[in-house]
């Protein structure tokens, strides 16, 4: 049996079939749509996905909060969902990276938790579990959520002008939420990758 994510309908309705279904929303009690992927034994809530630059992701606070987008096209689940899902216990993270060169790259998190709203959704993981993808999240324990309409650290963090992160004070200079065509804040994952180019990414979420 798959481990069930949170309480979506999605996985305790459909134990081993990965894809899209109609939920009730454990933040707003409506229905909606979430992507759900079974693998390795665990029942994955897709949390972020991007792979054409058809969304844009340049957004305010409030919207990374509720979420945009859709799973059919490009999406961000929201920073609440995101809280509700992992906060009362441990979560695991999954993040898949696809290349121009065709490579697929992973890194899987364990012990990952989304503080509440009054934390500005502050990100708390203990350690990465595996993956052929380099720890960038490794900096990011412990910092608030930001927005190009919200900066908790003050750091006046360029990339909060295109994207929504647990940027900090910019330690990064690319990242999953900037434009999917830009040279000067590059849509990526490790910014020292300099050969080949993230096309597509697909961070998900299922409880321990």
């Amino acid at each position: 049996m798959f481990v069930e994510c949170f309480d979506c309908d999605c996985v305790s309705g459909h134990t081993s079939v990965s894809g899209v279904y109609e939920i009730t929303s454990p933040v707003t009690n409506n229905s909606t749509q979430v992507e759900c992927v079974m693998k390795d034994g665990h029942g994955y809530t897709v949390i972020l996905q991007r792979h054409d630059g058809s969304v844009d992701f340049n957004r305010t606070y409030a919207e990374y909060r509720d979420g945009f987008g859709s799973p059919f096209t490009e999406m961000w689940l929201g920073n609440e969902y995101f809280h509700r899902l992992s906060y009362n216990w441990y979560s695991r993270l999954y993040i898949e990276l696809k290349y121009n060169d065709s490579s697929v790259r992973y890194v899987e998190y364990i012990d990952v938790s989304v503080y509440p709203a009054s934390a500005y959704y502050c990100l708390l993981h203990y350690g990465m579990m595996a993956g052929n993808a380099s720890d960038k999240l490794f900096y990011k324990t412990r910092y608030p959520f930001g927005a190009n309409d919200l900066d908790p650290y003050g750091c006046k963090c360029p990339l909060l002008m295109y994207g929504g992160w647990w940027h900090g004070c910019c330690s990064n200079p690319c990242g999953l939420t900037m434009p999917y065509n830009d040279p000067t804040y590059p849509f990526g994952w490790d910014c020292s990758e300099t050969t080949i180019k993230l096309t597509s990414v697909k961070m998900m979420a299922s409880k321990m």
